[in-house]
């Protein structure tokens, strides 16, 4: 497995995030989103890494649903037909084989969304993932899209996945079931997270909702979404994971 780490970055504050800055390993939190009710009496918050995957999912705030120590949480793009060279492999802390291309914060630092941007296979088809929130329904939502290949007779399809190893209110100790189009873990006396999702491809003009699964991934028991992508076109997969 390698790992790559985090490089030092700039620390900016604003209403409804920050950017911590300075050099860190490569799944800790650098972009923090932190939202609370108009009661002030609920509150739902997440951080980013540096590669736009999950260093922290809490609901409520201080009540945290990743391995504090050593937080799982990313995606896979897999080619099947194995003609193009667009795998993409991205597990911060885990594995990773490439760093973003660029960041972006179209409404300013910390705010969002935030969009981060991947070279895709680095021969012209280019990847992005844009991660937006509904806090009142306790969603953070990650939408990549797989771009089309520059070639015209050779394109390549396969899957797009998303896991987390989920620790429910800190604990190891959860139950991990799916329901098909869905996966979870929940703690039968507290909380309960859930992702699921929905993809398109262009090419096909074909949508559906993903696949959910429990998993094994580097050790830890996670939760798994699973979509589709055809690079004859541009690919839409979009996974949310939602607090209960």
């Amino acid at each position: 497995m390698k790992t790559i780490r985090a490089v030092a970055f700039v620390l900016f504050l604003a209403s409804l995030g920050e950017v911590i800055a300075h050099a860190q390993p490569a799944n800790s939190c650098v972009y923090q989103y932190s939202f609370i009710n108009s009661h002030g009496v609920d509150s739902f918050g997440f951080c980013l890494t540096a590669y736009g995957t999950l260093a922290s999912l809490q609901s409520p705030l201080g009540t945290e649903h990743l391995d504090s120590a050593n937080p799982l949480e990313g995606f896979q793009v897999f080619d099947e037909s194995e003609s193009v060279p667009v795998d993409l492999v991205i597990f911060p802390g885990f594995e990773v084989t490439q760093a973003p291309s660029a960041v972006n914060q179209p409404k300013g630092p910390g705010k969002l969304p935030i969009i981060f941007t991947y070279e895709g296979g680095k021969i012209g088809n280019r990847d992005t993932i844009t991660v937006t929130a509904n806090p009142s329904e306790k969603t953070v939502v990650f939408t990549m899209t797989v771009g089309k290949y520059i070639f015209q007779f050779n394109a390549g399809f396969g899957s797009v996945t998303r896991n987390a190893g989920l620790f429910v209110d800190g604990l190891d100790t959860n139950t991990f079931a799916n329901s098909g189009l869905a996966a979870f873990s929940y703690n039968p006396a507290g909380h309960e997270v859930t992702i699921s999702g929905s993809w398109c491809t262009t090419r096909a003009n074909q949508c559906a909702e993903s696949s959910g699964y429990v998993s094994q991934k580097y050790g830890q028991k996670a939760v798994q979404e699973q979509g589709r992508f055809d690079t004859g076109g541009k690919s839409t997969a979009v996974f949310s994971y939602k607090v209960f």
